[in-house]
């Protein structure tokens, strides 16, 4: 492995070369096309945090709020706090809307509290005070859910030592103490070097605040300054090197470089007429989220900050994709889709509807004709060779063994915290039964099969429907009952199957025998499911 990437042997992609062939993988590195540095060690505290000590399941469960408290951007988007209220399922980040990362100024507004950067600058004399009160609700919270002092003061302490952004925010209150300047400011200018990286700047007695910069046009974000006193919030662009470190200080406690658009590939064998020169969005947490041994995982050890991350990331590549489409409908033909002649021929007079719209190709996953175009395919297969003779559901097991072999990489960690291994982990599972049952027709000869898939309380879980050979149809009630059986499976002739019914398809327990069962309805002490049944 190019890049020391912990892979299955499954996921590479010269899968029909003989076995003694060496495996190649993409999803990766590119198969050794992407290099970025390697990633340090915790500082020790957080390490301790993280990976042990005598506080790590306070700070574990609450990481977002310790995260939140030292954040220098507010994340914008409509986060959905209602998917973790019901049910037992593991716990989920969902997100909708449009995503972005705002920065306001250094000085809060009268009489509101500093938030976010300003807790760097405004009055951190009481710094503890204003971090964990910036973060606190009006609701009544028991004193262990409530963040502790000793940690976060300890939390600022380390990121003074470790973090450029946290030094500049203090010089710059340095400077104020001294006696308010006029333009007081700090400014983050991204100048990149030969080598495409950004350069570090360096101390220098001018004060100035970076942040973010308003969209260029034509696809660049302009560097935007960080003023003492400036209403309203400014927009951080997606390919500052810093978009990530400054909303997610707990993950990258160093103010680590993230992606920014002159990451260039490794030049290989495989890659000499390539056209593309730089890494991609996709290409880039692609490489991040992989488990190297070898280098630090405070990344992975976020938890349910970790799945937050990975949201933002993937509605960053989402982002970019829909600006292409959005500056590239010439590229897409998007006047063969709609244009006014067709309002005309629906009789549609009202011109406030015929405003300026972009069309989302069939090309773009999850746009309405991708979901279109999918759907008539099937109802084209149906209409071709029949009705679909089985349907099959599939869900994930957090307890397959190829998830519990990753998780001995990450001592400590669950299968709920590596929702990245899971749905990888899920792919393999449901790629070989596609294969065992297309290509070594498990139930026959098989001339077609559809399967979607959705996530159910956080696990991946797909649905299938199969079409056979006529030849290979169920037709008698003994062949049906080779294929599905509502039996529990015998203990002695199939004690396979009996573990597997009692694992995974028996409710319960539940009601007495189990107060707190992800069924039960505490209102009422009854399981949702109406169990026991006669």
């Amino acid at each position: 492995m190019c890049c020391h990437s912990i892979m299955w042997k499954e996921e590479r992609n010269n899968k029909s070369s003989s076995s003694s062939s060496i495996p190649t993988f993409s999803i990766c590195c590119a198969d050794g096309q992407i290099k970025l540095p390697e990633v340090r060690q915790p500082p020790p505290y957080l390490g301790q945090l993280l990976f042990g000590g005598s506080k790590w399941r306070h700070f574990h469960d609450r990481i977002k709020v310790y995260n939140s408290m030292f954040a220098y951007s507010s994340l914008g988007g409509k986060v959905d706090k209602l998917i973790n209220v019901h049910g037992g399922g593991p716990f989920c980040y969902r997100q909708g809307g449009q995503n972005h990362h705002q920065m306001g100024t250094l000085m809060p507004t009268e009489g509101q509290k500093p938030r976010f950067c300003q807790l760097y600058f405004y009055d951190t004399d009481n710094e503890v005070n204003n971090r964990i009160s910036a973060i606190q609700t009006n609701k009544s919270k028991d004193a262990k859910d409530r963040p502790k002092p000793e940690i976060v003061q300890n939390l600022i302490n380390m990121f003074d030592e470790v973090s450029p952004l946290a030094k500049k925010f203090r010089q710059a209150r340095d400077r104020f103490k001294e006696g308010e300047p006029p333009e007081l400011k700090i400014l983050l200018k991204e100048s990149s070097s030969a080598s495409g990286r950004p350069n570090h700047i360096t101390p220098s007695s001018e004060i100035a605040v970076f942040i973010v910069g308003e969209n260029d046009p034509n696809i660049g974000d302009r560097d935007v300054i960080l003023h003492l006193k400036h209403g309203g919030l400014e927009r951080i662009s997606f390919i500052h090197p810093l978009f990530m470190a400054l909303q997610y200080p707990i993950l990258f406690p160093r103010a680590e470089d993230g992606f920014h658009t002159g990451i260039r590939y490794i030049r290989t064998a495989s890659n000499t007429g390539k056209k593309r020169e730089h890494v991609t969005l996709k290409e880039y947490y692609s490489y991040q989220l992989h488990i190297r041994p070898s280098e630090g995982m405070t990344l992975r050890y976020g938890r349910r900050l970790y799945q937050q991350y990975i949201v933002d990331a993937f509605s960053i590549i989402e982002q970019t994709r829909l600006y292409w489409y959005k500056t590239h409908q010439t590229t897409v033909r998007a006047d063969m889709y709609k244009n006014i002649r067709d309002h005309v021929r629906k009789g549609d007079d009202d011109p406030s509807s015929c405003g300026k719209s972009y069309i989302l190709p069939a090309s773009f996953t999850g746009s309405r004709r991708y979901m279109n175009q999918n759907f008539l395919d099937a109802l084209a297969i149906c209409r071709a060779i029949g009705h679909p003779d089985i349907f099959l559901t599939m869900t994930a097991n957090t307890k397959w063994p190829e998830i519990k072999d990753m998780l001995q990489y990450t001592p400590g960690l669950t299968a709920d915290d590596a929702p990245d291994v899971v749905a990888r982990v899920f792919k393999l599972k449901l790629d070989q039964l596609i294969h065992v049952i297309k290509k070594k027709n498990f139930f026959g000869r098989c001339i077609g099969a559809l399967h979607v898939i959705e996530f159910q309380r956080g696990l991946p879980h797909a649905h299938m429907v199969i079409w056979l050979h006529p030849d290979d149809k169920p037709k008698t009630i003994q062949q049906i009952d080779q294929i599905i059986s509502a039996e529990i499976p015998d203990k002695q002739q199939d004690p396979h199957g009996y573990d597997a019914v009692q694992k995974f398809m028996i409710h319960g327990p539940c009601g007495k025998l189990n107060m707190l069962s992800p069924c039960m309805d505490l209102k009422r002490n009854a399981c949702t499911r109406h169990f026991p049944k006669r």
